[in-house]
C-alpha cells in the first residue's frame, strides 16, 4: 500500500478460494482414496495400517475442513466487500465529475 491507495489482488484471492476448494474436495474423498490405497498395497498388515491412519486422521480432517470452509467464507466476504467499496468509490468519482 502506498499513500492513500489500497490495492487488492482479486485474482490471487480467487485462486486462493479455488485452492481451498481443492483441499476440501481432497478431504471429502480421503476415506475412499485411503481404502483404494489400502486395497492396492497387496499386504494385509500394511493395508490395515493405511485404514487405521485414515480413521485416526478423520477427526483432525473434520476440524481442518471446518477451518478451510471458514477461510473460504472469509475470502468471499473480502472480495464482496472490496468490490462494493470499489464500485461505491467509482460512483462517487463519477458523481463528483458530473457536478464539477
Amino acid at each position: 500500500m502506498s499513500g492513500d491507495q489500497i490495492k487488492v489482488d482479486f485474482e490471487s484471492l480467487k485462486t486462493l478460494k479455488t485452492d481451498l476448494q481443492t483441499i476440501l474436495d481432497e478431504f471429502s474423498n480421503a476415506d475412499s482414496n485411503s481404502e483404494t490405497t489400502a486395497n492396492s498395497t497387496g499386504h494385509d498388515t500394511l493395508a490395515d495400517r493405511v485404514r487405521s491412519f485414515s480413521s485416526t486422521w478423520s477427526i483432525k480432517r473434520e476440524e481442518m475442513t471446518t477451518n478451510v470452509q471458514n477461510m473460504q467464507q472469509m475470502i468471499a466476504q473480502i472480495v464482496e466487500t472490496f468490490t462494493k467499496v470499489d464500485n461505491d468509490f467509482k460512483g462517487s468519482l463519477s458523481d463528483a465529475g458530473q457536478t464539477a
